[in-house]
C-alpha cells in the first residue's frame, strides 16, 4: 500500500496539473496601448470632426471679421494661442538646446507658408492640419513604443526583446501620421466639394498634407536629437 501511494504521488509531481480556461484564452487585444495614446487619438479625432463641422461657416465669420476690420487680430490671437499652447507642451518635457534649435527651422517655415496665403481659411487649415499631424504623430509613435511583446515577455519571466531604436522606429510613426493627414486633408475638400459655397480644390489638398509632413518632420527630428 506504501509503494502504491508513493508512485501515485511520484505521478503527480511528474505531470503537469491540466489546462486551466484562463490558460488556454490568447491575450485579450486592446483597441489602445496606453492610456496617453489613447487621448491622443480622442484629441486627433476631435480636432478633425471640429475642423468638418466648421467647414460651412468658416468663411462667412471671415467675411463679417474682415468688414469689421478684426481678421488679422483674430488671426494673430488664434495663432499666439496655439503657439502658447505648443511652448507649454515643449517645456513640459525639459528640452535640451538642441532640441529646441532642431524645432527652429520648421517654425519659420510656417509662418514663411501662412504669410504667403492670402485667404484666411487657408491659414487657419493649416495651423489646422499641422495640430492634427502632430497628434496623430503623436498617438502612433506612443503606440510604437508600447510593444505588447514587452509586456509579454515581462509576463512569462522572459527576457524582454531589445527595444528597436533605430531609425525605422522613427520612420514608421512618421509616415503612418503622413499618410493619415494626408487623407483627412483630402476627405476635407471633398466634404467642401458637397457645400453650396464652397468647392474642391487640388491645391488646398496639397497645403493641408503639407502642414501635417512638416510638423510630423519637426516632431521626427526633435525626437531623433532627443535619443542622442
Amino acid at each position: 500500500m506504501r509503494r502504491r501511494l508513493e508512485g501515485i504521488e511520484r505521478v503527480l509531481v511528474v505531470c503537469p496539473s491540466p489546462p486551466q480556461p484562463s490558460d488556454t484564452i490568447g491575450p485579450v487585444v486592446a483597441l489602445f496601448r496606453s492610456v496617453l495614446e489613447r487621448r491622443l487619438w480622442l484629441a486627433a479625432g476631435g480636432l478633425l470632426v471640429a475642423i468638418f463641422l466648421t467647414l460651412a461657416w468658416v468663411r462667412p465669420v471671415s467675411k463679417v471679421l474682415r468688414d469689421l476690420g478684426l481678421l488679422r487680430a483674430t488671426m494673430i490671437g488664434v495663432f499666439l494661442v496655439l503657439a502658447a499652447g505648443a511652448a507649454w507642451a515643449l517645456a513640459r518635457t525639459r528640452p535640451g538646446w538642441r532640441e529646441v534649435a532642431v524645432l527652429v527651422p520648421f517654425g519659420g517655415f510656417y509662418l514663411a507658408v501662412l504669410a504667403m496665403m492670402e485667404r484666411a481659411e487657408e491659414a487657419f487649415h493649416f495651423v489646422q492640419y499641422g495640430a492634427f499631424g502632430a497628434l496623430v504623430y503623436g498617438a502612433l509613435a506612443v503606440r510604437r513604443d508600447a510593444r505588447p511583446d514587452l509586456a509579454s515577455a515581462d509576463a512569462a519571466g522572459l527576457e524582454p526583446p531589445p527595444r528597436r531604436s533605430g531609425l525605422r522606429a522613427l520612420l514608421q510613426p512618421a509616415l503612418g501620421a503622413a499618410l493619415v493627414t494626408a487623407l483627412a486633408g483630402w476627405a476635407d475638400e471633398g466634404v467642401q466639394y458637397l457645400l453650396p459655397d464652397r468647392y474642391y480644390d487640388l491645391r488646398d489638398v496639397g497645403f493641408n498634407a503639407l502642414a501635417g509632413l512638416v510638423a510630423v518632420a519637426a516632431l521626427t527630428s526633435w525626437r531623433l536629437v532627443r535619443r542622442r
